[in-house]
């Protein structure tokens, strides 16, 4: 399966193979985060959330059953099926692109996990996304977004690893493209099963620069899953709180 580099998570996002290699990121692991983020951030239960590229719900779950209005979009239509089963009044799932507001609806806070962010080639694209949640937040209302730690990434790339899932192999290689850290996935030696992931390699100053221009202002900025201090050259995540300004 060969597809358009702008393209690849419209195709990868949809592949069961993606669920398979990820099963390790189960609802367990999405419980602890979501915990551990709203001990930080401490919103009220009964507020807004909003979840921009919710995969198949895992993490809305969870602050659903925290007291919280959840509503999670996904592009993938397969993601928003699996979602859906979970809905009720206060739990919602929609196939939308993030990079569009959800016209008429706002909310208290907006989550970008599990860097679900830097997808697009063109960095008008990816600016497009912290905009549209500027758009869609509450006068005081929050934008988190947790994405990898460029700096320890690219230093400490695996170039190659083999993993064997569920008895699918999985042959997986790295690079740094252009700007992009680029992780090219393939399955059994098949040529029709081969997907790329393709993420911007942006570090904390490139991520202040976009916020900046959309109008939200970082706040903190932690460094993994435990909400310890960011430190660039040992941290494993780049979490950054910020409010709308």
């Amino acid at each position: 399966m060969t597809t358009p580099q702008s393209s690849w998570f419209k195709h990868w996002f949809d592949s069961p193979y993606y669920h398979i290699l990820y099963k390790h990121r189960d609802r367990s692991e999405a419980g602890r985060f979501v915990h551990n983020l709203m001990d930080v951030l401490k919103l009220p239960a009964g507020k807004k959330v909003l979840d921009l590229g919710c995969g198949k719900g895992r993490h809305c779950i969870m602050l659903n059953e925290l007291g919280y209005d959840v509503v999670g979009i996904d592009l993938s239509a397969a993601n928003i099926a699996a979602a859906s089963e979970y809905s009720r009044p206060d739990l919602q799932f929609v196939q939308h692109d993030m990079r569009d507001p959800l016209r008429g609806l706002h909310f208290d806070l907006i989550l970008n996990l599990f860097t679900s962010f830097g997808y697009f080639r063109d960095a008008i694209d990816n600016l497009k996304v912290l905009q549209a949640a500027h758009s869609m937040l509450l006068p005081e209302g929050k934008f988190v977004l947790d994405f990898m730690n460029t700096d320890k990434a690219v230093r400490e790339l695996v170039a190659k690893e083999t993993k064997v899932i569920d008895n699918y192999h999985f042959e997986i290689t790295r690079s740094v493209e252009s700007g992009e850290i680029v992780k090219r996935i393939h399955i059994n030696n098949d040529p029709d099963l081969q997907f790329e992931e393709r993420v911007q390699a942006f570090n904390k100053a490139a991520l202040f620069s976009m916020f900046e221009a959309a109008n939200l202002i970082p706040e903190s900025v932690y460094g993994s899953y435990q909400f310890e201090p960011f430190d660039p050259n040992h941290s494993d995540r780049l979490i950054i709180t910020s409010r709308k300004k």
